[in-house]
Formats: C-alpha cells, sequence, structure tokens
C-alpha cells in the first residue's frame, strides 16, 4: 500500500515557497516513511544595468564566507526495535537572473526516511 502526501505553499508577502511530499509504503511487515521537503525564500534583490557587469553584483557577494553550503548526514539504527533513520539536510544561497534583475535565493532540502517493523495489533 502507497499513501502520498503533496504539500505547495507560496507566500507573497515574504517572497517564500514551501514544497512538501511524503510517503508511506507498506511492504509485508515494514513500513517505510520518506518525507522531502524544499524551501526557498528571496534573501536580497538587486537590479543590473546589465547582468554580465560584475561590479554591479558585489553587493550581493559582500557575505560570501557566510553564504557557503552546508550538507548534513544523520544515521540511526535502534538495535532493539530494528529501526533506521537517516535524515540529510543540505542548506545554502543561489543566484538567479532573470531580467535586469539578480535574485539571492536561500534555500533548504531535506530528505528523511524511516523505516520500521508494522506492529501487529494484539487480538
Amino acid at each position: 500500500m502507497r499513501e502520498l502526501l503533496f504539500r505547495n505553499l507560496t507566500t507573497q508577502g515574504a517572497h517564500r515557497r514551501d514544497l512538501f511530499i511524503s510517503e508511506v509504503v507498506t511492504q509485508g511487515d515494514t513500513v517505510i516513511k520518506t518525507q522531502r521537503r524544499s524551501v526557498y525564500f528571496i534573501k536580497d534583490c538587486v537590479q543590473v544595468d546589465s547582468p554580465s557587469n560584475p561590479d554591479q553584483l558585489k553587493r550581493l557577494n559582500e557575505d560570501a564566507e557566510t553564504k557557503k553550503k552546508h550538507f548534513y548526514v544523520i544515521k540511526k539504527h535502534d538495535t532493539t526495535t530494528g529501526e533506521d533513520k537517516l535524515y540529510c539536510k543540505v542548506d545554502g544561497f543561489l543566484y538567479v537572473v532573470l531580467g535586469n534583475y539578480v535574485y539571492l535565493v536561500a534555500y533548504e532540502n531535506s530528505f528523511k526516511i524511516d523505516v520500521k517493523k508494522k506492529e501487529l495489533s494484539a487480538s
């Protein structure tokens, strides 16, 4: 059996988009739950005469050291219950050029997997 849940939230005032997908799959006596989430929001916007002119983009690059990408992986195994968990997260910044505007977009992407044995009901 497979269950899917999709969520797409967009806010105009905060320039934020939140995408969420959850899936639950039952295979035999195992339940696998996955969750994918992507959050994007506009941090800064600069209007330029020409996007190919690097001098006009200096304002967006001032904090380049703090705008590095970060990648996290957490894995957990419970030997008593046989439950496995995996969590991956990537966050950082990217630049988007649209016409004469350059946007600084912050993002966070995460992926989570939970694998566990199906609980048997007592009868």
